[in-house]
């Protein structure tokens, strides 16, 4: 919901492929159906915001292996493992701070 936020009005006209360690967040993104409630939230948000910045989306389920960058940085609050493995990998991380409102409903739906 986040990324289509920030970088929906980028992506008019085309076709995105989102790659996701977990196998439920995959199937409620391509199916459409869930029975919880914040989760149906942002999956109207994401479907407003696509249909306003007119672009596709598909959920690809990527393992947490294949997926390890990403899977470290939504840790990095956690441990300095995550941390440590990141920054002794080389890898040029950038810091980037975010509105709040990037992580509000605006669809209301």
């Amino acid at each position: 919901m986040v990324a289509v936020h920030l970088w929906g009005h980028l992506w008019s006209g085309q076709r995105i492929q989102v790659f996701c360690d977990n196998e439920a967040v995959v199937t409620v993104l391509n199916s459409g159906c869930t029975k919880d409630p914040v989760l149906a939230q942002c999956l109207r948000e994401i479907w407003f915001s696509t249909a306003q910045a007119q672009f596709e989306s598909r959920a690809v389920h990527l393992t947490s292996e294949d997926n390890r960058v990403a899977d470290y940085l939504s840790h990095w609050h956690l441990s300095a493992t995550y941390r440590d493995y990141l920054i002794n990998n080389h890898l040029e991380l950038k810091a980037e701070h975010l509105s709040p409102n990037v992580f509000d409903f605006v669809a209301n739906l």
